[in-house]
């Protein structure tokens, strides 16, 4: 498969072709996953307590979006830290939007090569 479709992150290589109608829909529903982090800072409790709370919602948006047990493999290594988690999620958001990217160019490049010729007059 073409490398703009591979997520590279940690050592691992990740399907996800988001001009995919289902992956599209996937991510949707695992970006909703997200929105508890926002809740988390409501939440009357420590700092500690919020960064674990924090990472543990990643690793479920990562599981839900590529499968189960994928979280466990892209954080290897890495213990709940804010700071890395939001650094692999950036990742992930770089690299949709270079294929978002590619997808609008490969159109405007086709529109170009087969528009009709204006005629000279």
């Amino acid at each position: 498969m073409d490398k703009l479709y591979i997520w590279k992150i940690n050592g691992l290589e990740l399907d996800l072709d988001m001009e995919d109608a289902d992956t599209a829909e996937r991510y949707s529903s695992a970006v909703r996953i997200l929105a508890e982090a926002d809740e988390i800072r409501n939440k009357d409790i420590d700092y500690s307590s919020a960064i674990r709370q924090y990472c543990a919602i990643f690793r479920k948006f990562y599981d839900f979006l590529f499968g189960g047990g994928t979280s466990e493999k892209i954080f290897d290594g890495i213990k709940d830290n804010r700071r890395k988690y939001d650094a692999v999620y950036e990742s992930l958001l770089d690299f949709i939007r270079t294929q978002r990217l590619e997808s609008d160019n490969r159109l405007s490049r086709m529109v170009q090569r087969y528009a009709p010729k204006k005629a000279k007059k």
